[in-house]
């Protein structure tokens, strides 16, 4: 019976640990401390419900859920819906936006939204903040503007 006490123990130690690393190794790193509690806040809350993630970004950006779910494959929820935001105030796509970020994933996207024009002072980065509001029912990509 002692044996299975600590192999219970252990084995929730264990999966605790897991959680917690896979929670705070996230760190978008945007520029705007803010914005990064925020966006932690939201990959947490993706991780823990990821089926109601991929739904609802499905919802709010019109995207087949099987998209995103492919996207799940190497990028943390909160990556995800930065590169959608991005798509829906610029105008790259979103292959571009996954490829840039495949291929300069160590860096922070405080360095990478300048290539998609993003800067802590341009209008872009205004309406990229808006990802903030992603779990409310208002938050819809009506309430975005494409910068042209």
């Amino acid at each position: 019976m002692k044996k299975f006490n600590y192999s219970f123990v252990l084995l929730i130690a264990v999966s605790t640990f897991l959680l917690l690393s896979q929670t705070f190794q996230f760190n978008p790193e945007t520029g705007d401390q803010q914005l990064d509690f925020k966006l932690n806040e939201i990959n947490s809350n993706a991780l823990s419900d990821i089926n109601q993630f991929v739904e609802r970004v499905s919802e709010v950006y019109v995207v087949d859920p099987n998209k995103v779910k492919d996207l799940l494959n190497f990028m943390n929820p909160a990556d995800i819906l930065i590169s959608f935001q991005i798509q829906n105030i610029t105008d790259y796509t979103l292959a571009e936006i996954v490829e840039h970020y495949r291929t300069n994933e160590e860096k922070s996207w405080h360095n990478m939204l300048p290539h998609f024009g993003i800067t802590k002072t341009s209008y872009e980065y205004v309406e990229l903040k808006k990802i903030k509001k992603f779990y409310e029912p208002s938050y819809t990509i009506k309430n975005l503007s494409k910068v042209k």
